[in-house]
This record gives structure tokens, C-alpha cells and sequence, in this order.
């Protein structure tokens, strides 16, 4: 994923970073910018405020670090784990059942990759698309969520 030093730490324009391809989902996303640092700055205000929906600031946060990608490597799982660590923080998920990850791949990497495309025109239109898939991808994760739950109960899982 990168040297050592740089996990977990923001590329930025100082550092002389270059921005990362990123995975074959990310071929037809525009390029992230060369500073990550003030989308990230936008991206911690809206996960500080406190009456936006959490699904909602969930589609917001994933697509954000998807197409923001602010790191060396690893974006897109970042994106996605910062969506169900939001969704199980602002208590829609409180138990942290819901699989979300399980919801995109569901719904396919050709409507993933066009939802985050669609989102990244900046357009109402393109954010609408995007937090629909965002919407659909959270009900299959329920769905996976609690048919995991069962069959823990049940005793099929371990």
C-alpha cells in the first residue's frame, strides 16, 4: 500500500505525493486533486454536524474518500469502512450488523463505478444517483446483516 511512514497519514501537495491510480473501479473517476486537504476539511464538518441523516453522511463520507482517495493506498476500502463506521456511529446501525460492503457488491461494480461517477459530476442530479445506490446498497446490507445474526443464532456460524 505504501511505505511505512505514509499509512494512515494524508497524502498532500507538500509532501509531493502523486495521486494514486487507485483500483480498476476508480478508471473512470476524474483524477483526485493534488491536495486532499481541503476536501477533508469540508468532509470533517460534515460528519461534525449533527442533524444531517446518517445515511446520508455515510454516502457522503464513501464517496468523498473514494474520490478524494487522500491516501497512498487502500481508498477504496477506507471509503466503504468509513461508511459502516458512520451508519453504526450515528446509530442507524447501532448494533454494527448491516453489512454495507455486502450492499455495493451486490448491486454490482458497474453501478457502483457509475453512482460514484455520477456523484463526482458535482451536479443535484449526480448526488441523487449516488445517494440512491447508497440507499439500495443499505438495504441488501441489512438483509446479509441479519442473515448472518440468524445463523449465529442458529449455530451455523461460529
Amino acid at each position: 500500500l505504501g511505505p511505512a511512514s505514509a499509512l494512515g497519514r494524508p497524502r498532500g501537495s507538500a509532501a509531493g505525493s502523486e495521486a494514486p491510480h487507485g483500483p480498476t473501479e476508480f478508471a473512470m473517476l476524474p483524477a483526485p486533486p493534488s491536495d486532499p486537504g481541503p476536501r477533508l476539511a469540508m468532509l470533517g464538518e460534515v460528519l461534525a454536524a449533527p442533524d444531517v441523516p446518517a445515511l446520508l453522511v455515510a454516502a457522503l463520507v464513501h464517496a468523498e474518500v473514494a474520490l478524494v482517495r487522500p491516501f497512498v493506498g487502500g481508498n477504496a476500502l477506507v471509503a466503504r469502512a468509513a461508511e459502516r463506521a458512520v451508519l453504526t456511529a450515528r446509530g442507524l446501525d447501532a448494533t454494527g450488523v448491516a453489512v454495507p460492503e455486502f450492499g455495493h457488491a451486490e448491486l454490482g461494480p458497474t453501478a457502483y463505478a457509475g453512482a460514484l461517477a455520477a456523484f463526482a459530476t458535482g451536479s443535484r442530479d449526480g448526488l441523487t444517483v449516488w445517494i440512491e445506490h447508497c440507499g439500495a446498497a443499505f438495504e441488501r446490507a441489512v438483509t446479509e446483516g441479519e442473515r448472518i445474526a440468524d445463523a449465529v443464532r442458529a449455530g451455523r456460524l461460529g
